[in-house]
């Protein structure tokens, strides 16, 4: 029940799980931009909820860009 709670408020649902437990597993950032990209929320909340996201993702590669190895830690090829 909880699993399922925590995917429909971001739009998935549990035929979803094992596609989305595999992309999570490789990546929490992969993880969050699926969701971003497939969510089936009504149009005004799953843009506030793409706005969050990306507004996390924007901050993380905003640390990368400021660290040794810069922003390749996070955009590869597989990602892009």
């Amino acid at each position: 029940e909880l699993v399922l709670r925590w995917l429909e408020s971001f739009g998935s649902s549990l035929y979803e799980i094992d596609e989305v437990t595999e992309i999570f597993s490789k990546s929490t950032m992969r993880g969050l931009l699926h969701l971003a990209a497939r969510s089936t929320l009504p149009p005004e909340q799953a843009q506030d909820l793409r706005r969050v996201l990306f507004g996390l993702i924007q901050k993380r590669v905003d640390v990368w860009r400021g660290s040794m190895f810069g922003v390749r830690e996070f955009l590869s090829e597989s990602l892009i």
